[in-house]
């Protein structure tokens, strides 16, 4: 039941359903916080997943309550780094995306080195949308968590490095980080 009120609240243009109504139930339910439905997503993927914006600060309170589910994968190996990742690139006006994948990336670092089944990481789900500043903005922290991550390439997405924007901001973090 969790995961699937989750999902009405990502779609909520149709149903209603508020943050406050989440955090009641959650409240009510803590146990629902730690289930998995059958695709392996936890409520930090599914409260991603759909059209309407995520509320930042509802996100970071269902992760301050389950921090292990920051790295949990779903069938797919995505950390919800990665959806988050996904939505941000899909959905690039809605600045709660980018901050919750910049809180995701400090919360829980390790989740940038975690590729998924197509051996993507979250930064490659960005590249192609790196035009966008609320996207440039991910990219950066991404790659100061993670900078071996400019060379790796993946199938169906070019490396890092190619993209004209990572060439021109990587001397930049190189410089930062000596």
């Amino acid at each position: 039941p969790a995961i699937s009120l989750l999902h009405r609240y990502a779609d909520r243009e149709d149903t209603g359903c508020t943050a406050a109504i989440i955090r009641q139930f959650f409240e009510a339910f803590p146990q629902g916080l730690t289930q998995v439905d059958g695709l392996g997503f936890t409520p930090l993927h599914a409260i991603l997943m759909g059209s309407a914006e995520c509320e930042a600060d509802l996100f970071k309170w269902i992760a301050d309550q389950c921090p292990s589910n920051m790295l949990k994968r779903n069938s797919r190996g995505c950390t919800p780094l990665h959806i988050a990742c996904r939505s941000l690139a899909r959905h690039r006006g809605y600045n709660s995306r980018s901050e919750i994948c910049k809180y995701l990336i400090e919360q829980c670092p390790e989740s940038v080195r975690i590729p998924d089944n197509d051996q993507c990481l979250p930064i490659h789900r960005l590249l192609r949308h790196c035009e966008h500043r609320l996207v440039k903005e991910v990219v950066v922290c991404l790659l100061r968590a993670y900078p071996e991550s400019f060379d790796i390439a993946t199938s169906g997405i070019r490396v890092p490095s190619s993209f004209p924007f990572i060439r021109r901001i990587k001397p930049l973090l190189d410089e930062e980080r000596e």
